[in-house]
């Protein structure tokens, strides 16, 4: 199995996207999220019977590969193809035969014709067919996805893999990630792509107005903008999606398409004000929340957000609890549908191409304590928390009469308070981590000034009122201060309390270093 870009061909499915416009939405503080169900096609759960045939050309090479290499990927592995479905699936699909649980094989079979070509595709796979059908036993209607396995590439096609409606075709024993890549366009899943996105000066951002046009044009050059720095979407840019450069899991719209979530698994937010939820890692079967939908307004577009954790098999295997997106969210824009997905460039100091940036290391994911302002949609998305368990998201909508301000402090605002004083504010983030087997508490906070007489107990308190604004030349802002850490029991709605010493009354620094150690100074 290969941690590479896959090696395929168009999965022949076509691309719709609506325009994006400003809209409304802020006013009061609210927590408004409902379930909602998105899936666009019948689920897709069950055995889906699968018959494999092997075609090879008379006057053409000898085939490379085996049957038994094919079974093997497809469902003998650990790893398999099988295996995959299953765990995506929360068990919901698998492949299985019409005539045996683990697949039905047939061939090879040789065709007695000229040099192949590929003009002539198209009809090799229909003498297969047929002769499966004849010396085999091989019914059609028996199955819901056939797998064309030839043994040289006909000239003139291109050397990878293809689908089309319930066939998919394959010129060698392709990694278990690629069958799964061309089994998804069968089950009616488009490519997962990548936004880059530039402003109007040229500057890469997340999200800019000419990124969410529905003409947008296929970036010239693999992981790199159009000239002249225009925006553009990049064909599997998604690193974080088997039907994009990476065997992982599906993503969240992916796997709504294909009906593996349950109704309480997603929810969407469309109030105005502020809306706190806790999205669920995506691996594992959950009853909370797994997918949360932000509509865009003035179209049927949407933001969706997931959690990535190394958990299950074939995650665990791309990243680490250490990765980027493993104390990130991933955001993608797009339809309902979901398909095409476009997973949205959280940090865009520079353009991504894929190859580059396997899971392990991709930056795609919106990090944690920052935040992702779309001003056009008049919508803010923020990270304010994370831990092997939930990623706590905030939205921010504004509304025609109080807009996303052209910088929005999205993470809560917090303040420390000692005693009966309160500091100046400071916003805070935080990240819980395990750490040979203890819980580890990560703040990120700013430096505030406390006034004090003596030793007081101090805490962090959430409020929900105006934070400093940052100048964002690009669409994402940091939550301000270092990362630091610090000891807690409980992260919500109360974080950690710490006793303060001073040595003698007066105005005091308090802050939290990044070593973990929280400490007061003489201010001056």
């Amino acid at each position: 199995m290969r941690n590479v870009s896959f090696t395929h061909r168009s999965g022949f499915l076509a691309l719709f996207l609506a325009v994006s416009a400003c809209g409304t939405a802020m006013e009061g503080e609210v927590d408004e999220v409902e379930s909602i169900s998105a899936v666009q096609q019948p689920a897709v759960i069950g055995g889906r019977k699968v018959a494999a045939i092997f075609i090879q050309f008379k006057n053409g090479a000898s085939p490379d590969y085996t049957i038994e290499q094919v079974y093997d990927r497809l469902f003998g592995n650990a790893d398999s193809t099988d295996k995959f479905f299953r765990e995506a699936s929360y068990g919901k699909m698998h492949l299985t035969g019409h005539n045996h649980t683990d697949g039905d094989f047939y061939g090879w079979y040789e065709l007695d014709v000229g040099t192949p070509v590929c003009a002539q595709h198209a009809n090799y796979v229909e003498l297969g067919r047929a002769m499966a059908a004849q010396a085999g036993g091989y019914v059609e209607a028996n199955y819901q996805h056939t797998m064309f396995f030839l043994a040289e590439v006909p000239a003139g096609c291109g050397d990878g893999a293809g689908a089309l409606f319930s066939n998919t075709y394959f010129y060698h024993a392709e990694d278990s990630g690629t069958m799964a890549h061309e089994l998804g366009h069968n089950l009616g899943l488009n490519h997962a792509d990548l936004l880059n996105c530039a402003d109007a000066a040229g500057n890469w951002v997340s999200m800019s107005p000419s990124c969410a046009q529905p003409n947008l044009p296929k970036c010239a050059n693999s992981g790199q903008l159009n000239p002249g720095n225009t925006s553009c979407w990049q064909e599997y840019g998604d690193s974080f999606s088997t039907m994009g450069g990476q065997f992982l899991h599906y993503n969240a719209p992916e796997k709504a398409r294909l009906g593996w979530f349950e109704p309480e698994n997603t929810a969407t937010v469309s109030a105005s004000g502020t809306s706190i939820v806790s999205v669920k890692p995506i691996e594992l079967a959950s009853d909370g929340v797994q997918r949360l939908v932000v509509p865009i307004p003035g179209g049927d577009e949407t933001y969706q957000v997931e959690y990535r954790q190394p958990l299950g098999l074939f995650d665990s295997q791309r990243f680490t609890a250490g990765s980027p997106v493993a104390s990130g969210i991933v955001v993608h824009r797009g339809t309902l549908e979901g398909t095409p997905t476009r997973i949205v460039n959280m940090t865009p100091s520079v353009p991504i191409n894929v190859a580059n940036y396997p899971a392990n290391v991709s930056r795609e994911a919106l990090p944690w304590g920052h935040t992702f302002v779309d001003r056009d949609a008049n919508l803010a998305i923020s990270l304010l928390g994370v831990s092997p368990s939930e990623a706590t998201v905030k939205v921010t909508r504004g509304t025609a009469a109080a807009p996303i301000p052209a910088c929005a402090d999205a993470p809560s605002h917090w303040y420390l308070k000692c005693g009966a004083t309160d500091a100046t504010s400071m916003n805070a983030a935080t990240k819980l981590t395990e750490d040979n087997g203890a819980l580890v508490l990560t703040y990120q906070v700013s430096q505030s000034i406390a006034t004090q007489n003596g030793g007081d107990v101090c805490t962090l308190v959430q409020t929900h009122t105006a934070g400093q604004w940052d100048p964002c030349t690009q669409y994402w802002v940091p939550a301000g201060g270092t990362q630091a850490s610090g000891e807690t029991k409980t992260l919500s709605p109360d974080l950690a309390g710490f006793r303060i010493t001073y040595p003698a009354p007066g105005n005091y620094k308090a802050s939290l270093s990044a070593s973990g150690a929280l400490s007061v100074t003489p201010a001056p």
